[in-house]
């Protein structure tokens, strides 16, 4: 071993620097530093243990505040009351077409009648962190139905994916984890259990499964690794921990009631011996002869003792100043685990300046915005759009004649993020102002994170035009008054001259 010991470091050899017994140049690579672990493939290592990870997950949703709180957290900030489509053919009039008739779709797109297209992404978004993944199958419908476009969206479990069917076709596709593949690695079809296989329903056939094709189905899911193709839980890499805190929490909650039952003890005096026959005690009876009965701490209580008794209070030990920096550092860790702050899943905001919590949201809003766009924008909404303007024309619900040959230009949609609340409206909207000003960004960009379009912008020059016309300066518009409100003459005789 080449190692000096006198001064701790190692020998420079020909096979560069040797470290001594199991250390390599990586001590993430050592074997004395951290335990040997097993590599997995990407879906070997989440079919291994998914079905212990989503019960899991479900059960702590279920009954731990945290964790509920996370993905509540997560709906509220990537879906908010929805992410809405701007149709961008290039011309006004099909884009309102196209517009009005996705305002009526969305309203009645839910195969089960419980919502509208922007709780179907909530509900999609709340599957995916606590569960891995979500499918929204497409339903096309009669037209009997009077639907404005003959197209439903079923939300389907992750659950119901047969994920037991493992097999080799004779046609040389292969099935796996209850998706069938062709010869050459595309996916072609989806098997679905008929029923929720953890559901105790009479009717319930375990063994029914339906084969659907992959073009009706979508599949959401956050990819993490090249390969996967099924997601896991959100907390997977802290469920641990979130189990340990809540048996701690209970561990705690049970030593606060034992300590608050102020339990008291009486103790007697040791009997005395009597001498005429040894070993066997005197006991020291009351006036009336018979031992004292037991005695009941009531508030007031005055307690006469016997003769020989005393009363002695248990002391429980307290937990100390420990627990709360213990508990605030475990929610760190789980906060991290889901992708959120400290502050956003906990709710404490002690402490908390305008620069931290606004450092904080940065980061968040940056990971939130992936999610949006990888995840919910291309997955769910673009595909969704695709199976609107399809069934659109050919139901004749849209008076376009070359749909089919023009398809891509009537398929850009922009797609409009549900709008940030800021920490501190007044310095967002000067530092935004200050940028625009100074040429470091377009309005148009500033005016889309809030959420609109140019369009909508532009429909307050309307309103204000009809104002002055009936003789009214209001000092919302830019035009006649300043930053202060005070009227600028000038502007004001032009806008009458007119």
């Amino acid at each position: 071993m080449n190692y000096d010991l006198i001064n701790q470091a190692p020998f420079l050899t020909a096979a560069g620097f040797d470290f001594g017994d199991g250390v390599g140049a990586y001590e993430g690579a050592s074997h004395s530093r951290i335990e040997d672990v097993s590599d997995f493939g990407p879906e070997e290592a989440i079919s291994a243990d998914l079905d212990s990870l989503r019960p899991r997950s479900r059960h702590y949703v279920r009954n731990n505040a945290w964790a509920k709180n996370a993905v509540q957290q997560w709906v509220s900030a990537a879906v908010g009351t929805g992410i809405t489509a701007r149709w961008s053919t290039g011309d006004k009039n099909v884009n309102l077409l196209f517009e009005e008739l996705w305002s009526e779709f969305i309203q009645e797109c839910d195969f089960d009648e419980k919502l509208d297209f922007a709780g179907i992404q909530a509900l999609v978004m709340g599957t995916v962190v606590n569960s891995g993944d979500c499918y929204v199958r497409r339903r096309v419908r009669p037209l009997e139905e009077d639907l404005a476009v003959p197209l439903q969206l079923q939300v389907i479990e992750p659950d119901f994916l047969a994920r037991e069917k493992n097999e080799v076709l004779p046609s040389g596709g292969y099935i796996k984890n209850g998706k069938q593949y062709s010869k050459g690695g595309k996916l072609k079809y989806y098997h679905f259990h008929k029923y929720h296989p953890n559901e105790s329903i009479s009717f319930h056939d375990p063994e029914g499964t339906v084969k659907i094709r992959a073009n009706d189905i979508i599949h959401v899911m956050k990819v993490e690794r090249p390969g996967q193709s099924t997601g896991i839980p959100w907390v997977s890499s802290v469920l641990l921990r979130l189990s340990e805190l809540d048996a701690y929490e209970d561990a705690e909650l049970v030593r606060k009631k034992t300590a608050a039952l102020f339990a008291a003890f009486i103790k007697e005096a040791q009997p005395t011996t009597n001498p005429m026959t040894p070993g066997v005690s005197i006991k020291t009876p009351n006036k009336t002869g018979k031992r004292s009965p037991l005695v009941q701490l009531k508030p007031g209580l005055m307690q006469r003792l016997g003769v020989g008794q005393e009363m002695q209070f248990s002391q429980p030990a307290d937990v100390g100043t420990t627990y709360e920096p213990w508990l605030r550092f475990q929610l760190m860790a789980i906060a991290k685990g889901y992708g959120l702050s400290y502050e956003m899943l906990s709710g404490d905001l002690r402490g908390v300046s305008y620069s931290s919590i606004r450092a904080g949201l940065i980061d968040f809003r940056r990971l939130c915005e992936q999610v949006q766009h990888f995840m919910l924008k291309y997955q769910l909404c673009r595909k969704v759009s695709h199976w609107f303007c399809d069934i659109a024309f050919h139901a004749n619900r849209l008076s376009v004649s070359d749909y089919e040959l023009n398809r891509r230009k009537y398929r850009k949609i922009k797609w409009v993020m549900p709008r940030w609340d800021e920490v501190d409206p007044l310095k967002k909207l000067l530092a935004d102002k200050g940028e625009v000003r100074s040429g470091f960004a377009p309005i148009k960009d500033k005016q889309q994170q809030r959420g609109h379009e140019q369009e909508d912008i532009l429909e307050n020059a309307g309103f204000f035009e009809v104002a002055r016309k009936q003789g009214l300066s209001l000092d919302t518009d830019g035009s006649v008054t300043n930053n202060n409100g005070t009227e600028q003459r000038a502007m004001l005789e032009i806008a009458n001259s007119e």
